[in-house]
């Protein structure tokens, strides 16, 4: 592939994001410093049918570290989609970290159009709806860049600049270089 006509990265960096973070964090951690407190610090059990220290200990670790794991998940991921003469080259990592092709030979036709994420697709990330919508690679907003396959197959990639996504396959398309 030659060099794009359009590039798009996107990232999970939405402020809501962060804040549905910081609440789930909380929500999984605070128990653990409560009952740590108490049974460790104060030398009291915590519960009706307490766990031994070691195992309050070793559970909260565990779940810290879940929370460490889906913070780095939820800064690493994103979504990178270019438009070449060719095709659509787009990778999700570090979902789909191999970068894959849509050849423009294989695309029927194309329209940028407003979704609904959470209706359609059952939210963002990498998403198969119903076969209706077909599968969605997304990351906020609800804007996106509907492709209709020759095999019925429909993709929807989500875009925070759709005019200029819109333009770029309008030119792959028009190109008759492939």
């Amino acid at each position: 592939m030659s060099k794009p006509y359009f590039k798009e990265e996107q990232r999970f960096n939405r402020p809501v994001g962060w804040v549905i973070f910081i609440v789930l964090f909380s929500t999984a951690m605070i128990p653990f410093v409560i009952g740590i407190n108490q049974q460790l610090i104060q030398g009291e059990p915590w519960g009706d049918n307490p766990m031994s220290d070691k195992g309050l200990i070793v559970s909260a670790i565990l779940v810290f570290l879940l929370m460490i794991g889906l913070l780095l998940l939820f800064v690493k991921i994103r979504l990178i989609v270019e438009v070449k003469e060719d095709g659509i080259r787009y990778s999700y990592p570090p979902v789909i970290n191999k970068k894959r092709d849509l050849l423009k030979s294989r695309i029927d036709s194309f329209k940028l159009r407003k979704y609904r994420p959470v209706i359609e697709y059952g939210g963002w990330g990498v998403k198969t709806g119903s076969k209706k919508w077909g599968k969605a690679y997304n990351v906020y907003g609800n804007i996106g860049m509907q492709l209709y396959l020759k095999d019925g197959t429909k993709i929807l990639f989500g875009t925070q600049r759709g005019e200029a996504f819109q333009r770029a396959v309008q030119k792959m398309m028009e190109d008759r270089t492939f």
